[in-house]
């Protein structure tokens, strides 16, 4: 009896051993796999890390380099710049911006073959070299054009009347700021345009002095009068049908003026 209760506490211990190592191996493989587990958290949160350095737009496709790669290959800052859209797909219609952009490109087609066919040559490449100083210069060719045809030039008079009498009250407003007088500027230290402008605003003034002539110019410009006085009488003489001589259609034209 007393070997049979022996026995059966030596299974009791023998089982109780048991059940403790099966713990021990049990909290062990625990331990491991809790340190694998931190191991994975940390290297995945250092990874969110990396790549949360780069934030996304979220109205833009995801195309950039670190935005599908996991990793990226060196620190690169993107800049994202918000660009408005030319037009709409759903239902499909063109925004403002878009509006503005396809009138500008027209216009530009336009003016660019309008001045192509009209402007004023940048540099002859011929000769002789044919142009006008009416012909328009890029920029307001379609507008100059359209003058042209339709009140052969009578708007592009009337705006340069008007630009005129602009510039001529700027000066006038600038002379009474600054208190120069229109009567005292030194004519040698302007340029073509100013020395134009002075003169225009002097006329409107009453302060233009009549040019002196000399006694020199006074016969040049008798004598140019009578030779082409009398060209005239000898061309209104050969309409009529008169039989003019040589000697009488030479008339001042020999005169060295």
């Amino acid at each position: 009896m007393s070997k049979t209760l022996k026995d059966g506490l030596l299974n009791i211990r023998t089982a109780k051993q048991g059940i403790e190592r099966l713990e021990g191996q049990v909290s062990h493989a625990d331990g491991k796999q809790g340190e694998q587990a931190t191991i994975k958290e940390e290297s995945e949160k250092q990874q969110m890390e990396k790549t949360s350095r780069h934030r996304h737009h979220p109205d833009h496709p995801r195309d950039c380099p670190d935005c599908i790669r996991a990793t990226p290959v060196k620190e690169i800052s993107y800049l994202h710049l918000p660009v408005p859209s030319l037009y709409k797909r759903k239902p499909f219609r063109l925004t403002f911006v878009g509006l503005v952009f396809l009138a500008v490109s027209l216009w530009y087609a336009a003016e660019s073959a309008m001045c192509e066919l009209y402007c004023r040559p940048a540099a002859c490449s011929s000769t002789p070299c044919v142009w006008s100083s009416t012909d328009p210069t890029w920029g307001v060719a379609i507008p100059v054009k359209l003058d042209e045809w339709a009140t052969n030039g009578w708007g592009r008079q009337v705006a340069n009347q008007f630009s005129e009498d602009a510039s001529d009250l700027w000066a006038d407003a600038v002379d009474f700021v600054t208190g120069t007088d229109i009567t005292t500027v030194d004519m040698s230290t302007l340029d073509f345009y100013k020395k134009r402008q002075h003169r225009r605003r002097l006329r409107k003034k009453g302060l233009s002095k009549p040019p002196v002539e000399s006694s020199e110019d006074k016969a040049k410009w008798d004598a140019w009068h009578a030779a082409r006085v009398a060209s005239e009488r000898v061309e209104n003489a050969r309409e009529m049908g008169y039989d003019i001589s040589g000697a009488d259609e030479s008339i001042g034209g020999d005169e060295r003026l």
